[in-house]
């Protein structure tokens, strides 16, 4: 989309019909609604390889809350991991990911 602007788009898309518009919209919450189930199902599998490499601890959110504030600079990503891990276990819990 390198020779359209944005403001030309939105002119473009007001030029349309309400219903089209109406529908253009719920086609834009869905395609976002996608990428954000794709974007949460890629971190989950992530998450899983690390947990079976062993780059991650199981816990609750207590251990969590505990092992992030004795944490220093630089465990951040650990910290990270961890809430993932921990994610990927409560939506495991009611979905499942292939």
């Amino acid at each position: 989309m390198k020779g359209i602007t944005f403001s030309k788009v939105l002119e473009s898309i007001e030029s349309l019909p309400k219903e089209q518009r109406e529908s253009l919209i719920e086609i834009v919450r869905n395609r976002l609604i996608e990428e954000q189930r794709d974007r949460l199902a890629q971190s989950i599998k992530k998450a899983k390889k690390e947990y079976v490499r062993g780059e991650v601890r199981r816990g609750t959110v207590d251990d969590f809350m505990r092992e992030f504030s004795k944490s220093g600079k630089g465990k951040e990503k650990e910290s990270f991991t961890f809430t993932c891990a921990y994610a990927c276990r409560q939506v495991n819990e009611k979905t499942t990911y292939s």
